[in-house]
């Protein structure tokens, strides 16, 4: 049984960047596309390397951290970041079996050719709890170090790199069998990836093909690069031969190359399976359940009420007879607690109905007192008038009572008079005085000419009538 050492990468993370071709364009779209990337959320890269994926990946999501087991690689993925100005990306060195590491969770976590070097029963496990609700990981499996070996689809006459003499040039060195660290390439650890992810909990995965049709035109020291990249040919492997191994691995494919030093390879492929849905928390996703399958219900309960209140408002409005049938429903409302406060129904019955009393009887008294203000005064004091000026002379000398009413003004003329006579006669003498006052009260000329008067003092007269009016 194959076990991880530090050495497995060893010294290949100088020639990662430049050996390995970049993975297809399109593989960084399907990713945004299906899982809705937006620029937000958190990025796991587990065995990140040099950031093959984990910068290209950078601008979807808000913070991105890399995790890898060889500080060569932290410190190639780093020094990228850090030269295109990446100030989301993080990076730790760390192996993937020490997860969660209190990293928190992430909406998504991706495997890029990295799942099948890893305790992989662990790890599942371990990223299946560091999932967001709805989030996924992702496993990426493309082949990089090399094409695929189908003729390229160019018209450069470029000849392919030699493979099957390096692989042999490589045995002659380190042996048939293909080592990885200080073992053996585990070759059992490929292609178990479903049936790990299904034992921790995910859901069936969805498997995207992204194709790439692309022709890479390679030099001698890509494919020199390449070769020392792989965890079979790494640097350390050759200990004290590397030099050697190397030249005669120059040799060999400067002899196969163009003018030039050059190859042409058809690019590959890769493949994208998502996972989502593994096994959370209890604790922690059953309470975000509860509150989702509960949001339905709260906006229902909340929404019935006020649909109920807003029709009765209109038949209300409309009819004032209902209420009746609105105190009948009552009962049935008050067994909800979302309608406890019934009080709010009325307030919109009565207001309109305080408003058409208040209205209405305003503009119809208004014209009334106006008319019987204006009305009375022109019409009834001229009939009076010519009432009291009509009987006077006929009526007065018959029954004798009848000037009663012309008296007061008539005496109070008198009285007038009499004390402007007596003021005037003072100087003359009593006896004139006496003899002015005895003609007033026989006369019948004088009551003739008093009673004819009554006319002019009739504006003193019009001004208590209109007193005396209710």
């Amino acid at each position: 049984m194959w076990q991880w050492d530090p050495s497995l990468y060893a010294g290949s993370a100088d020639y990662y960047s430049a050996g390995r071709m970049p993975y297809p364009p399109g593989v960084v779209q399907a990713i945004r596309e299906n899982l809705a990337l937006d620029g937000t959320g958190r990025l796991l890269d587990v065995g990140c390397g040099p950031g093959s994926l984990t910068l290209p990946l950078a601008r979807y999501f808000g913070e991105v951290i890399g995790v890898d087991a060889d500080p060569g690689m932290v410190e190639a993925g780093r020094l990228a970041s850090k030269a295109a100005r990446m100030q989301s990306v993080s990076w730790r060195e760390m192996r993937a079996e020490e997860l969660p590491a209190d990293l928190g969770r992430f909406r998504t976590i991706t495997f890029a050719l990295s799942f099948h070097w890893l305790d992989q029963e662990t790890v599942a496990r371990a990223v299946a709890g560091m999932l967001e609700p709805g989030g996924a990981v992702v496993h990426l499996g493309a082949i990089t170090d090399k094409g695929t070996g189908a003729a390229p689809r160019t018209s450069l006459r470029f000849p392919q790199p030699p493979w099957e003499e390096v692989r042999s040039l490589v045995a002659r060195y380190l042996g048939e069998d293909l080592r990885a660290g200080q073992g053996l390439r585990p070759t059992e650890a490929f292609g178990t990836e479903r049936e790990i992810f299904a034992a921790a909990g995910f859901e069936d995965p969805r498997v995207v093909e992204v194709p790439y049709a692309m022709t890479r035109v390679r030099t001698v020291n890509e494919v020199i690069a390449s070769v020392f990249s792989l965890s079979y040919s790494a640097p350390h492997l050759f200990g004290d031969r590397f030099t050697e191994f190397e030249a005669e691995l120059r040799e060999l494919l400067n002899s196969k190359a163009a003018n030039g030093g050059l190859f042409v390879e058809q690019a590959s492929g890769a493949t994208l399976t998502f996972w989502r849905g593994g096994n959370r928390r209890e604790d922690e996703a059953a309470p975000a359940a509860t509150e989702v399958a509960k949001a339905p219900a709260a906006r229902k309960a909340v929404k019935a009420p006020v649909q109920r209140k807003g029709s009765a408002a209109k038949k209300t409005a409309k009819a004032p007879a209902p209420r009746k049938a609105s105190s009948a429903q009552q009962p049935s409302e008050a067994e909800e607690p979302a309608t406890a406060p019934v009080a709010t129904p009325p307030t919109p019955r009565k207001a309109p109905a305080a408003r058409k009393t208040a209205k209405a009887p305003a503009p119809r008294k208004a014209p009334a007192a106006k008319k019987t203000a204006k009305a009375p005064a022109p019409r009834k004091a001229p009939a009076e008038k010519t009432a009291v000026k009509a009987p006077a002379p006929g009526k007065a000398p018959a029954p004798g009572k009848a000037p009663a009413p012309g008296k007061a003004p008539a005496e109070k003329t008198a009285a007038k008079k009499a004390k402007k006579a007596v003021t005037a006669k003072k100087t003359v003498g009593a006896r004139k005085t006496v003899a002015a006052r005895k003609p007033v009260q026989t006369t019948a000329a004088q009551r003739s000419e008093a009673q004819t008067a009554v006319p002019a003092p009739l504006p003193r007269k019009r001004r208590a009538t209109k007193n005396d009016q209710p």
